[in-house]
């Protein structure tokens, strides 16, 4: 056979063998895909449950479990069959394998069930060697793809386009989870009060006057003090989330902030690495379960994300020799951040100074850094002024006011100690603090991070882990040292802040996913591919696990979170009470802070603007409420039995504290 032959059969075969290929990539993305909703289907169901379930519960799920063992089997026997191709030696080889035994120990939720915590630690290391196997084979498999060659390749304009069709992607992503999942109004007891302080605001006030028979308005980080009725949060977030009051759309603010912090992270991470680090870094992002869920709430945390990337974007430009408007923007972004999240501003604030040292990167010059003081200066000392204002002391804050006052003095301060944070809450994993429940609550937060941040098998680490057996990437210590400094804080705290997922970590997700882009490389690298079949692979299964995380956690993990309902404004609207005054009923069995809370939301501020919602309580205090408002009508309503939902049970007539006999009976079968 002639070389021209030979070769014409070659170049006849290639699409062949690329059909081929590609049907393997596919069967090996299908197997991945099922493997991590199998694993879903083993996670713990509750919103205070973490990992995967107890094995009462494991046991209602045999099928899942043996599609992710045998996942896991085949993806390990595959492995170890080709790890000559993977690995230069057999010290590498051991260096891997130890590295991942690590990464499954600090992922795997400690728990005080010896049997529980061993079946977790199989689960997680078959989850684990099955997202690795199937992302390692299907990328060996899949052909070059030209289409993610062009889109990570793309520089420029074309770059912008692609970004900001991700963030209009997140945006709606948002907005959809919070329109079906949260139903636009707050769940978590910090946003109810986010929420009230906005709507203070937005009236121009900076605290109301304090309201007849308060023990009736009683309402968890809002407080009465010296006559004045007030959110114990900073004023950040509450002055940003009342332009949403004003426009009457206060939920689609956090959808925009997260869209913008899509773009942010972009023009962030492009500044330090390649554009196809930077693209793919906020493609993850965008597709972020984690990300998208927080930012579908009431939280501070999408603002302060936004300030944050824009203090560290404008210390890459001063790096470079921009002009001195970087510098008080990145201050006035600083700033904000100060008078949104104090703590995470000195987590953050610390970086942005290292690196106008002169540490990732040039030094800046001292003019600059005078303006980026100055700017961030005068807008965080508004929170000085605030604390005056409510605490009558510029060093008190109203936060740490409100927990001395209602449990003890020093209860929610940063230290170790035994007087930390004993107040009865039930997720409170340990009295006081001390290292080890820190070292509990960093394995936590890691599980969460690894389980819910991406939506791939085999957890949202797994390319960091990869990065940390490759070689030092240009650029990668400043992430490392931006995930430490954020943590720092965390660890000295008495609360684990897993409400929503690592709430605390949230200035992590952008380092994470930076760390991951270069993972993606170093993965392709030792396994000598390509890497953008690696990272064609790594974004359709993050699309798809997207769906499957952000279904998962929509419809049954935060379905109804904390009890908190949207009933009683369909109630208000059906009835005509939009003038009315209204006393919320605690439930049978009473949930007090979630019965009332679903009320309160609809209350109008300043009280007498819109419906008054209180509390049903004493009929002396009831009277004092409706003296004050005597020409409106009074209701009573309360959760009616079915979830979520909400009933009128009196009406009370003209007088004063009086309910008619018929509706009082009611009230006392109830």
């Amino acid at each position: 056979m002639s070389v021209d032959v030979a070769q014409a059969e070659v170049v006849a075969q290639a699409p062949e063998a690329a059909r081929s290929n590609m049907i393997a990539a596919i069967v090996w993305m299908l197997v991945a895909i099922a493997g991590e909703q199998a694993a879903i289907a083993l996670y713990s169901p509750g919103a205070w449950q973490f990992g995967f379930g107890a094995p009462a519960e494991l046991r209602q799920h045999p099928l899942a479990i043996a599609i992710l063992l045998f996942v896991a089997l085949a993806a390990t026997v595959g492995l170890t069959r080709s790890y000559r191709s993977l690995t230069a030696s057999h010290r590498a080889a051991g260096v891997a394998v130890s590295v991942c035994v690590i990464w499954v120990l600090a992922t795997t939720l400690v728990s005080r069930d010896p049997v529980g915590y061993g079946i977790h630690l199989i689960l997680t290391a078959a989850m684990h060697a099955a997202g690795l196997a199937c992302i390692v084979f299907a990328a060996r498999s899949i052909p070059r793809g030209p289409a993610v060659s062009a889109l990570l390749d793309a520089d420029g304009r074309k770059a912008w386009v692609i970004v900001g069709v991700a963030a209009a992607f997140t945006t709606l992503a948002c907005g959809t989870v919070a329109l079906l999942t949260f139903h636009q109004i707050p769940h978590v007891p910090d946003e109810v009060a986010y929420l009230f302080q906005a709507k203070t605001y937005a009236h121009g006030r900076v605290y109301l006057d304090t309201p007849p028979a308060p023990e009736l308005f009683r309402q968890f980080l809002i407080m009465v003090h010296d006559g004045k009725w007030f959110s114990v949060f900073p004023p950040g977030w509450p002055l940003v989330l009342a332009l949403g009051v004003l426009a009457g759309v206060p939920w689609i603010l956090n959808p925009l902030l997260s869209g913008a912090g899509v773009l942010l992270a972009y023009a962030v991470v492009r500044r330090v690495h390649r554009s196809s680090t930077a693209l793919l870094a906020a493609l993850l992002l965008a597709t972020s379960p984690l990300y998208v869920t927080v930012g579908s709430t009431y939280m501070a945390h999408p603002l302060s994300i936004v300030c944050a990337l824009l203090a560290l974007l404008s210390a890459l430009e001063l790096q470079k020799g921009a002009r001195i408007r970087w510098a008080f923007i990145g201050g006035l972004a600083l700033g904000l951040l100060f008078l949104t999240r104090p703590v995470e501003s000195v987590s953050v604030g610390v970086i942005v100074l290292a690196m106008c040292m002169g540490a990732f990167g040039a030094r800046v010059r001292a003019a600059a850094v005078a303006v980026a003081v100055g700017a961030s200066s005068a807008v965080g000392s508004l929170f000085f002024v605030n604390n005056r204002i409510l605490t009558g002391n510029a060093f008190r804050d109203p936060v740490q006011m409100f927990f001395d006052l209602t449990f003890y003095p020093g209860s929610n301060s940063l230290g170790f100690g035994p007087d930390k944070g004993n107040i009865g809450w039930a997720n409170d994993i340990l009295p006081g603090h001390s290292p080890l429940e820190a070292a509990i609550h960093l394995n936590l937060n890691l599980s969460i991070i690894d389980t819910e941040l991406f939506g791939w098998l085999g957890g949202a680490a797994l390319f960091i882990v990869m990065l940390a057996l490759g070689k030092t990437v240009r650029g990668m210590w400043l992430w490392i040292c931006l995930i430490v400094a954020v943590l720092v804080p965390p660890t000295l705290y008495w609360y684990s802040g897993a409400d929503l997922g690592p709430r605390y970590w949230y200035q992590t997700l952008v380092p994470f996913a930076a760390l991951t882009a270069l993972g993606v490389r170093a993965l392709a690298d030792g396994i000598g591919i390509d890497q953008t079949r690696v990272a064609s692979v790594a974004l359709l299964l993050a699309f798809v696990g997207f769906f499957q995380i952000t279904v998962w956690r929509g419809t049954g993990k935060y379905r109804r979170y904390r009890g908190v309902s949207a009933d009683v404004g369909r109630l208000i609207g059906d009835n005509a009470m939009q003038h009315g005054l209204i006393f919320v009923k605690n439930g049978n069995p009473p949930n007090d802070y979630a019965d009332y809370a679903s009320g309160f939301l609809w209350s109008g501020v300043p009280l007498g603007d819109g419906p008054i919602v209180a509390r049903y309580g004493d009929a002396s205090a009831m009277a004092a409420i409706h003296a004050r408002f005597p020409d409106r009508k009074r209701w009573i309503i309360a959760p009616s039995g079915e979830a979520g939902r909400y009933s009128v049970i009196a009406m009370l007539d003209g007088t004063p504290g009086n309910v008619p006999a018929t509706h009082g009976n009611q009230l006392d079968n109830r």
